[in-house]
């Protein structure tokens, strides 16, 4: 053999030694990790490890709490806006009925008049009403309309519901209040229910026909109570997380100094 083709087969030797060294298993490797090498050394770059999985505290978890989340455009929400709207009445020996219907032309809302239940609890459509009020809320004008007499409203199937007191106790809802700007500011749990169950309507929390209900968890109070109650509930919260507000913006201190006080009425 000449000079140059030993010089040649010795070249192709050390070439064809490297590529094997590269693809075939080393002495030791697992099975995979022998397979990983090889298609790393056919691709040319090397083998990687797989990304990591996210952790399940990673991923987005549900609201434990259950709401009714009623749409703003909603007929029920809207009856609920209204309710806040001024309102002015003049009713001179005016029947009920006729009350009620001026209140639904007012304020252009459905309102169904619960006439077995009022019928029942012997309730006539035809006694006269006389009240005379200019710029006050209309919830304001439902209690002091509907109080004298036994009755309620409620805000049900699409419509503004007139039925009789008992009638709306017996079928309460179940509504949920974030209170952690409360706890926050220095209030407790247990103090704000009882604040709720002593002040307001506290006959309506006990006694062996009492459907109302109220609890807390993970800052949120659970509350099962008829709506009109449900209407002072939230208004005493929120006179609450106002008064912690200004005692954060150092209005409390302020108002030390004049002793001064707010009284206001819960229904």
């Amino acid at each position: 053999m000449s000079y140059l083709l030993k010089v040649g087969a010795a070249f192709a030797a050390i070439s064809l030694g490297v590529v094997a060294s590269q693809i075939l298993p080393r002495i030791g490797d697992k099975p995979d990790q022998a397979a990983q090498n090889l298609e790393a050394a056919q691709a040319g770059v090397e083998a990687e490890s797989p990304p990591a999985r996210p952790r399940g505290g990673d991923l987005p978890l549900s609201h434990a709490i259950l709401r009714d989340e009623k749409d703003d455009d909603s007929t029920e929400a809207r009856i609920v806006r209204t309710l806040a709207k001024p309102t002015t009445v003049e009713f001179v020996d005016l029947p009920l009925e006729d009350c009620i219907s001026f209140l639904k032309e007012f304020h252009n809302v459905n309102v169904w008049l619960d006439k077995g239940a009022l019928a029942d609890a012997g309730v006539a459509l035809d006694q006269p009403v006389t009240l005379k009020l200019a710029g006050v809320t209309l919830e304001s004008v439902l209690h002091l309309l509907l109080e004298p007499m036994e009755l309620d409203w409620i805000v049900q199937d699409e419509v503004l519901k007139i039925t009789t007191r008992s009638w709306a106790d017996r079928h309460p809802e179940t509504r949920t209040y974030d209170i952690h700007n409360l706890i926050e500011a220095g209030h407790q749990q247990e103090d704000l229910i009882a604040a709720i169950t002593k002040c307001i309507a506290p006959a309506s929390w006990t006694g062996k026909e009492a459907t109302a209900g109220i609890s807390h968890t993970g800052g949120v109070l659970v509350i099962r109570q008829s709506q009109r109650v449900h209407s002072d509930i939230a208004h005493l919260l929120e006179e609450l997380d106002e008064i912690a507000e200004a005692r954060e913006a150092g209005d409390a201190g302020k108002e030390a100094k004049t002793a001064a006080f707010t009284v206001r009425r819960i229904h």
